[in-house]
């Protein structure tokens, strides 16, 4: 009997009980997906900012990163995170109370412990028969001691160790299908038609649309210097005019038209970007992320109203590219 008799002792004088004065019973989650053109390189320095940190990483990859850091590190990391990436397309902060179950774990252990311990008194004055019995059931306690040891010993990590998590991209995006809007320019108004668009010949079609000053790089296509343009990168720039009909304010069909594209799927990341184009009426503008193959794009909206029309411009193109002439 010995031989069991001395390692439950040990187990029970070395249980981890967690105290029940602790005042941070909390623990804090962060879901954040972002814009890098380098993934690899982010990757890495994610990982290396989380040792940095007191921390480690628990996944590593191109696509994601997944780090534990102590609870004090969040509020420098978002700052980090800025810096690292071009754009923060989402950053959620979720905090979650640990204290009911630090309270049913350590009560079930307890218990556990207390049963082991009586029966353990038992083994002298047992015969043959009850002391199997006995063995059995003490296997079994010393099993549950040690399954709810472990789960005291996570929620204690949990506790001091905030999780985050990182999306390097929004290529998992998809564009689901939608109802047309009742208003035939919004439905119009299509990243992928825009880019697959046969870009040097648009059989005559103008759009009528007002000349805009173009960004830096831009050449006029197929003489059509007041609607179509391109950059050396591939970016593309579209202006043209549609009736205001039913007659709204330039905030109803700005809404409408983001409400639309958010109906659709599109992830919309910033609003009034790249509205200023040289004159004395800006853009109400929208910038939207947009997966395409393998690549990250940006896909730019703006409207505004001159007379009877609503003049609508569209730009387009590779992330990386965009943000160059957007920063401007």
């Amino acid at each position: 009997m010995k031989r069991i008799f001395i390692p439950l002792m040990m187990l029970t004088i070395l249980s981890l009980i967690v105290g029940a004065d602790e005042v941070d019973t909390l623990h804090v989650v962060v879901d954040a997906r972002v814009l890098v053109f380098d993934r690899t390189a982010a990757s890495a320095e994610l990982a290396s900012w989380a040792e940095d940190n007191d921390g480690y990483f628990t996944w590593k990859s191109e696509e994601s990163v997944r780090i534990r850091v102590p609870d004090e590190k969040i509020k420098p990391f978002r700052g980090f995170l800025e810096n690292l990436s071009e754009i923060v397309l989402q950053y959620d902060q979720s905090t979650f109370d640990l204290r009911e179950n630090l309270l049913r774990s350590r009560s079930a252990l307890e218990a556990r412990e207390e049963i082991l311990a009586k029966n353990i008194t038992y083994l002298s004055s047992s015969d043959v028969e009850g002391t199997l019995e006995l063995e059995r059931e003490i296997r079994r306690l010393m099993n549950e001691v040690d399954s709810y040891r472990g789960q005291l010993r996570r929620l204690e990590h949990d506790r001091r160790m905030a999780v985050i998590q990182v999306e390097l991209s929004f290529q998992h995006q998809t564009i689901p299908d939608s109802r047309p809007s009742r208003f035939d320019w919004i439905n119009g108004m299509d990243f992928y038609e825009f880019m697959n668009a046969y870009i040097m010949n648009n059989s005559g079609i103008s759009f009528g649309s007002p000349p805009i000053p173009l960004p830096d790089g831009f050449a006029v296509v197929d003489k059509a210097p007041v609607y179509l343009a391109v950059s050396p990168e591939g970016v593309r720039l579209r202006v043209k005019k549609v009736k205001n009909y039913p007659e709204q304010t330039i905030d109803f069909w700005a809404n409408t038209l983001s409400s639309d594209l958010s109906n659709r799927g599109y992830q919309e990341i910033e609003t009034n970007a790249g509205s200023d184009w040289g004159d004395d009426k800006p853009f109400v503008s929208s910038l939207w992320a947009m997966p395409w193959g393998t690549e990250d794009y940006l896909y730019l909206t703006a409207l505004r109203l001159n007379g009877k029309k609503i003049e609508i411009l569209e730009m387009a193109g590779k992330a990386e590219y965009m943000m160059n002439y957007l920063g401007e």
